[in-house]
């Protein structure tokens, strides 16, 4: 396979993962209905992931007052662990556009 081919098949997959992304599908339903094969999907996704990855910050608001952490209940909070590396903890009065940032970001890496 020539170089040529090589950079067509990969911006192919690019492509294809970049609609699915965008489809709300799940991988599955995805290469069903694009006729792919959902191992190769598994391995060319996995290949993006794990080259180039851009990572991008959000800016989170600053409250007007910084409670005293001895305070705060973490008895009514809600613990997320994604892949045994990300960790995001919600106390009962979380903002909640400051949590959708955060998931925002976090699908724009994945």
């Amino acid at each position: 396979m020539t170089s040529d081919q090589k950079e067509k098949r990969r911006n192919i997959w690019a492509h294809h993962i970049k609609q699915w992304k965008l489809s709300n599908q799940t991988q599955a339903e995805y290469c069903r209905k694009c006729n792919l094969n959902n191992k190769n999907f598994y391995y060319w996704k996995k290949k993006f992931n794990s080259t180039g990855k851009s990572i991008s910050f959000v800016q989170l608001p600053i409250p007007e007052y910084l409670p005293d952490v001895k305070n705060i209940n973490f008895i009514n909070s809600l613990k997320v662990l994604l892949n045994n590396d990300i960790k995001i903890e919600i106390s009962e009065n979380f903002n909640p556009m400051t949590l959708k940032k955060v998931v925002e970001t976090l699908r724009s890496i994945g």
